[in-house]
């Protein structure tokens, strides 16, 4: 019965609907949606891209993750990545995790998916649809204090028309809020003249 679940989780296959990597959705979130930001969201910024990472609220996914994170664009909070986490304390533990759904992800996905060169730590790479990369990559930790983590992700192929237009939509988003941070702080700045001018 696990197994069974865990296979419907990864291919998406919902009540509702049936969905999966070839078109662009993992763990019950699709690439190029706007993520639903409510008041219980949480996330952080990061620098890269003036990319945000936000913490989903309402993930599909098997139990042995402890987590799925999307990274969105920085003001329409377009998703762009979406990835489950797997913590380790050991690295023999996290190989075979990574082994194991490497291969499940094949053996769904193979026949649909076209193979891609894995680098470095990545146990599978697929390209699905035309535009997605379903991988499996495992990271080592950077601090004695942190763990081994395995990365199962889908996200947009940089070579791709989708992907070179996110790109460019992070770009543009970044501008846009660099640009009325600016506008804010000149609005702010005349306002405060015109009060001092009335003094």
């Amino acid at each position: 019965m696990r197994s069974l679940l865990l296979i419907a989780s990864l291919l998406g296959a919902l009540p509702s609907a049936i969905a999966g990597p070839v078109e662009g959705e993992l763990f019950g979130y699709r690439l190029g949606a706007k993520y639903p930001v409510g008041a219980e969201t949480r996330g952080y910024f990061m620098g890269f891209m003036g990319s945000v990472v936000v913490i989903a609220e309402k993930p599909e996914m098997p139990s042995d993750f402890d987590r799925l994170e999307l990274i969105a664009t920085p003001k329409t909070f377009t998703v762009a990545n979406i990835y489950a986490v797997a913590e380790f304390a050991d690295e023999e533990k996290a190989k075979v995790f990574a082994s194991r759904y490497a291969d499940l992800l094949e053996t769904l996905h193979g026949a649909k998916c076209s193979p891609l060169k894995a680098y470095l730590e990545e146990a599978l790479k697929l390209l699905c649809g035309g535009s997605y990369e379903l991988t499996v990559h495992q990271f080592k930790p950077d601090k004695p204090t942190e763990k081994h983590k395995v990365h199962v992700a889908l996200r947009f192929d940089n070579d791709s028309k989708a992907g070179k237009r996110i790109v460019a939509q992070f770009g543009g988003e970044l501008k846009q809020l660099e640009n009325e941070g600016k506008r804010l702080r000149l609005e702010k700045a005349v306002k405060e003249q015109k009060l001092k001018g009335m003094q």
